[in-house]
């Protein structure tokens, strides 16, 4: 989750570039996709990124439910906060767990097992692709 601020547009351009290919070698259905979905890292984003992602056909997303995941630990009170912040149409954010151990995200699965469950009782769950057919039809 490294910042894009202070790049210039061909840097951005190289990284993304270089990102897309990883997930491409990654996914045999990735450069296939209607809709490949950007999340700004650190949720800041340039003008100078516009063009490389619209050349790359990328659609960009922010949540609007984050419960600090990268700073509190405590898997109820994020769990609760989830729930209390959620309504139809969110994007809620918890970072995949850290593999080099950078950060404590290790909650982060125990946090999903709780709170999964519960967002599917309250709302029809989805993805981004999905939310955005959905606003389409």
């Amino acid at each position: 989750d490294k910042s894009c601020v202070g790049m210039d547009c061909e840097t951005f351009a190289r990284a993304l570039g270089r990102c897309d290919d990883l997930i491409a070698s990654l996914d045999e259905t990735w450069r296939n996709r209607r809709v490949k979905w950007f999340r700004p890292p650190q949720g800041y984003m340039g003008a100078f990124m516009a063009d490389p992602l619209k050349a790359l056909g990328y659609r960009t997303a922010l949540a609007d439910v984050f419960p600090l995941d990268t700073e509190v630990r405590a898997i109820d009170w994020m769990a609760d906060f989830v729930m209390d912040h959620a309504k139809p149409g969110s994007i809620v954010l918890l970072h995949a767990p850290d593999a080099r151990g950078n950060h404590q995200r290790q909650n982060n699965v125990a946090v999903f097992r709780k709170v999964f469950p519960r967002l599917k009782a309250a709302f029809a769950v989805g993805t981004l692709s999905e939310l955005l057919d959905a606003s389409e039809a």
